[in-house]
């Protein structure tokens, strides 16, 4: 089922490398029946411009970041922004975003300083399987679709 709104997907810019991060981009493939949420390796072509664009080193930041219409976001806030495009019942976990952001950004740094040590790291950007490249962008030429999108992300950034 394809993603049938007028808006843009918003866009998930992940390590590329992160073995936790791989895995977590397999889950919402699983679980967006929708097919609302696009993915960006952050070592691509297109990854690299969008962190320049926003001005976030995710690699030196731990984090990943989701572009969507509302803005930018990172940390625990990009979490609870993709749990609410997830079906049932992963959608509820955003209503942890309720507690201190504080709170949930230190345990989401907890994490994401660890993931290499806990989970592993590919020596590469991997290939994702072929259910994922549907939402797979990588390549500046699929720019041009984007440039809506990140002007209003630009104009709601978190």
């Amino acid at each position: 089922m394809e993603n049938t709104t007028q808006q843009p997907c918003p866009l998930i810019v992940f390590d590329g490398v992160c073995v936790l991060c791989h895995a977590a981009v397999r889950f919402i493939d699983r679980h967006d029946s929708r097919q609302q949420l696009k993915v960006v390796p952050l070592q691509s072509e297109l990854g690299q411009y969008l962190q320049q664009q926003f001005d976030i080193n995710l690699l030196h930041n731990n984090t990943i970041m989701v572009i969507s219409e509302s803005g930018v976001f990172t940390r625990s806030a990009a979490l609870f922004a993709i749990a609410g495009y997830l079906d049932r019942p992963w959608c509820w976990l955003r209503g942890f975003r309720w507690l201190p952001r504080g709170l949930n950004d230190c345990l989401y740094e907890q994490l994401a300083r660890r993931r290499y040590r806990l989970f592993g790291r590919y020596e590469q950007c991997r290939m994702p399987a072929l259910t994922l490249r549907t939402r797979l962008l990588e390549n500046i030429e699929q720019l041009d679709e984007l440039q809506s999108l990140i002007s209003s992300a630009r104009s709601g950034k978190h």
